[in-house]
């Protein structure tokens, strides 16, 4: 029983580890089919973990501290599961009115997203399984070199697939369901770089780790005992290279390489934060780590790994590439983009849901009413870790997320204390490899912790399956190994509560069964998301005959498998969008016959045959569009869209686009007063969607309701000008262009100017520039560069060519570098056959932005013409 019990333990040991490797491969973990592995595999080791126990007659009587707040959050989103009032009559700090949204009256789930909070539950309860499965199982050194090993060459195999994806511009593609649509925007297995780099980033940290077990520093080798302070630093220099290249020997050198190989992973994703995170974990781990005297010899093992990630780097020819993404680090605003703004506009969410927040994985929904710029992209992360889980999880839950960091931090520094002689227990007998042991975990923790704090800061993978169930695993392996040597056990001792078997016992079971509950749903769920893709290609362009007559069969697939998990939202979502599509397409059959299968344009022609342009036509009062009025009812009867649609909006109130479709079927039915309804609906759930504003107000023209209109399009034009142009055009109907001009232009002068210059309608563009220089003398008081490339730009656009080079001359001349301003000067000066002048300005460029083509090429040209 005894040899079977541990043949149990090793078992339960490989499958934890196993499953933590595997979940990289699955799109970081982020696919639902990964959630589902990732509960299966923690549910089997911890079944397997306590046979284990049972039959060695060893009864775990510690519980490892990071498994505290990883089972407190699993409690909040279970809290967030809660029937409660409806949402929306809470939010208050939302961009818009809320009172003129009609809003539900039953009670609901107090998370904004059910089902996510589902799977962030399941997932917190895989983890938590993994831990105590860790830190009870993972405590001999044959175990921990075999999971080291799996995790490293995890991590190198991944960072290969990434290379070699960069330099053959091709995407993973191991399993079609999960290929990537680019090679833009992605690194080898995770859909987001920042993803890649924060999971590498661990990777690393047991790599390091790895690396400190096996080499000695110089440092404490009896060669360099008597070496003092006093020793001149280029002799201690060069004697400790020479100690270092003679110390090399396969199990050092394998060590060596994967460090090496993992840190120019991470360079290769060209992922500014995670590069940071790295640089600076090293740095703050060398200074807490090493005295003075030995901070040299780690210096000099930094020094020659950096060394050796540029030599890969500049082998692969990606040394500049990554050097241009970091040189971007230098305008820190143009770097952060529009991040800082939707995080302060995120945070009147918390306002609202101060405590337990909105819902642990419901921050796509959770943010839309906040926002208050124009994004042309669904936000469905925050890019900020701490941000995502104070929406999400409120101050309690962001309290709990900062906790397993500090639960890291404990760890590893009591890791490295213990590995100190002067440190141990008189009652214990420490060897010199056990302390080597406790110095390279308390390495890796640290390590670990560090990089991902950092990397929280500009992106939320810490937060992926992927990463969250390898770090709490590192967490609780190192806690366990010291818990292993400490017979009075304590958070100050081991970073594990020493607790009874029974009760420790009965939270694994606890825990094992609530998380055995959730595997159905996430493999129903799993089931849906094959659905989903196989969906998504249905509706890629281009469309063709055979790809819209299948959208009926599509869709009773899918709600065949919604019939196991009916409130999951990206499937209820992509059965919306098939009924749509069939909606559109039925109603072409219906106006223009069979015939239409055989037309060449048919793509373009359905692309243009949408719901809003049938809403507007429709509406009009012409013989030639009776047939389709009488046909519309009959169709969207046959459809069921109108039923789709509002289950979907009643399950998900804040699921953008929703309540803009149910808004044009309600024109399209003459339903004035449901579009009245459905327009304040979407106006509050995505009050920053300029696209969706200026459609509602052009169905509200349709509809007769002018003043609705105005309304809807003036706040479209306060949050871009793309719509100006089409603004303007279907004003006129209604008022004259000077009355249109009052109502609708911008107030800025900035964007007066970007109006026109977007603007394909001649006599409109005039009449932008001409209100452009109105507004002139109220921004000369308030110049930024900007604005004074702008002007350059209006100057040129109506004939002024030598005032625009005038004043881009005094531009170049004010404090910055102004490079726009003179690649735009140098145009002019080119153009106006002054090439002497321009070419001293593309050397200006050149000499502020090193390497760039744009100059270089423009330079080559200017000589040639001398």
């Amino acid at each position: 029983m005894h040899k079977i019990g541990n043949v149990l333990s090793s078992s339960s040991a490989a499958v934890a580890v196993t499953t933590v490797a595997l979940l990289p491969w699955m799109l970081g973990g982020v696919v639902p089919v990964a959630r589902a592995v990732l509960l299966i595999g923690a549910v089997a080791a911890g079944l397997v973990s306590l046979c284990s126990h049972l039959l060695l007659q060893r009864r775990p009587n510690a519980i490892p501290l990071v498994a505290v707040p990883l089972t407190a959050l699993t409690l909040l989103g279970i809290w967030q599961l809660r029937p409660a009032p409806d949402q929306l009559q809470f939010i208050v700090h939302g961009v818009t009115d809320s009172s003129e949204v009609v809003a539900s009256t039953a009670t609901s789930p107090a998370s904004l997203s059910p089902p996510d909070t589902r799977s962030g539950v399941a997932t917190l309860l895989a983890a938590t399984i993994l831990v105590f499965v860790c830190f009870d199982q993972i405590r001999s050194l044959r175990r921990i070199t075999f999971a080291c090993l799996l995790l490293v060459l995890n991590g190198v195999s991944i960072m290969a697939v990434g290379l070699s994806h960069l330099l053959t511009n091709t995407v993973f593609s191991w399993n079609e369901v999960w290929s990537l649509g680019g090679t833009r925007g992605s690194f080898a297995t995770f859909a987001n770089p920042n993803n890649a780099a924060g999971w590498l980033c661990l990777c690393f940290a047991i790599a390091v780790g790895w690396l400190s077990f096996q080499m000695k520093s110089a440092s404490t080798n009896a060669a360099f005992q008597g070496k003092t302070a006093q020793t001149p630093l280029l002799r201690m220099c060069s004697d400790q290279i020479c100690q270092f290249v003679a110390d090399l020997d396969v199990g050092r050198i394998l060590p060596f390489l994967a460090v090496a190989l993992l840190a120019t992973g991470v360079a290769a994703t060209r992922s500014r934060g995670g590069i940071l995170a790295l640089a600076i974990s090293i740095a703050v781990t060398l200074v807490i780590k090493f005295s003075v005297r030995r901070l040299r010899a780690a210096l000099l093992i930094l020094a020659v790994c950096a060394g050796s990630v540029y030599g890969l780097l500049w082998w692969l020819d990606l040394d500049q590439t990554v050097i241009t993404e970091m040189d971007t680090l230098r305008d820190l605003d143009a770097a952060a983009g529009a991040r800082p703004r939707h995080w302060m506009d995120s945070m009147r969410a918390v306002m609202d849901f101060p405590v337990t927040g909105m819902g642990l994985g419901s921050y796509r929904f959770a943010t839309l009413p906040y926002q208050s710029e124009f994004a042309r992209h669904w936000c469905r992360n925050a890019d900020n870790q701490y941000v995502e889980m104070l929406v999400e999880g409120g101050l309690f839950g962001l309290m709990l997320f900062v906790s397993i960091g500090l639960c890291g931090l404990v760890t590893g520094i009591r890791a490295w204390k213990k590995s100190r002689p002067s440190n141990s227990l008189s009652s214990e007998v420490v060897t010199n490899r056990r302390r080597r042991l406790y110095a390279a975990l308390g390495m890796t923790v640290l390590l670990a912790t560090l990089s991902q704090a950092i990397s929280a800061c500009f992106d939320f993978g810490v937060g992926m399956p992927a990463a969250i169930a390898m770090f709490t695993v590192l967490v609780a392996t190192a806690a366990g190994v010291l818990s292993e040597d400490v017979r009075a056990a304590s958070v100050r001792e081991t970073g594990a509560v020493r607790s009874s078997s029974t009760v420790v016992l009965t939270i694994q079971i606890c825990v094992l069964c609530a998380a055995a509950a959730q595997i159905p749903d996430l493999i129903a769920a799993a089931e849906i998301d094959s659905r989903v893709v196989a969906g998504h290609r249905l509706l890629t362009p281009p469309m063709t005959p055979n790809k819209l007559d299948r959208l009926k069969d599509e869709q009773s697939l899918l709600e065949a498998r919604l019939s196991k998990r009916p409130d999951d939202p990206e499937g209820l979502r992509m059965l919306s969008r098939l009924a749509i599509v069939d909606f559109r397409w039925q109603m072409m059959l219906a106006d223009s016959g069979e015939s239409i299968k055989a037309q060449a344009d048919l793509d373009a022609a359905f692309q243009t045959f949408t719901i809003y342009a049938l809403a507007a036509v429709a509406r009009q009062d012409h013989p030639e569009t009776e047939n389709i009025r009488s046909q519309i009812a009959p169709m969207l009867d046959k459809s069921s869209l109108p039923e789709i649609l509002e289950n979907l909006q009643h399950r998900f109130p804040l699921m953008p686009r929703i309540a803009l479709a149910r808004a044009q079927i309600s024109v399209l039915l003459a339903d004035d007063d449901m579009y009245a309804r459905q327009a304040y609906m979407a106006m509050f759930v995505e009050p920053a969607n300029a696209e969706m504003l200026f459609q509602l107000g052009s169905l509200a023209l349709r509809c007769g309701q002018p003043e609705f209109a105005q309304r809807l399009w003036q706040r479209s034009s306060q949050l871009s000008v793309d719509y100006l142009t089409v603004i303007f055009l279907n004003a006129r109907g209604h008022w004259n262009q000077n009355e249109a001009l009052q109502l609708f232009s911008p107030r800025d002068y900035t964007r007066c100017v970007q109006a026109a210059q977007k603007s394909h309608d001649g006599t409109l563009k005039t009449a932008l520039y001409d209100r452009a220089e109105t507004l002139w003398s109220a921004r000369v008081s308030n110049r930024t560069a900007d604005v004074d490339l702008q002007r350059a730009m209006h100057l040129k656009a109506t004939g002024h060519i030598t005032e625009a080079i005038a004043w881009l001359r005094e531009c170049v001349l004010l404090p910055g570098d102004r490079i726009p301003h003179r690649r735009y000067l140098a145009g002019l000066l080119e153009e106006t056959k002054q090439y002497m002048d321009a070419l001293e300005q593309w050397h200006a460029v050149r000499s502020l932005s090193s390497g760039d083509v744009e100059a270089e090429t423009a330079i080559k040209r200017l000589r040639s013409l001398e």
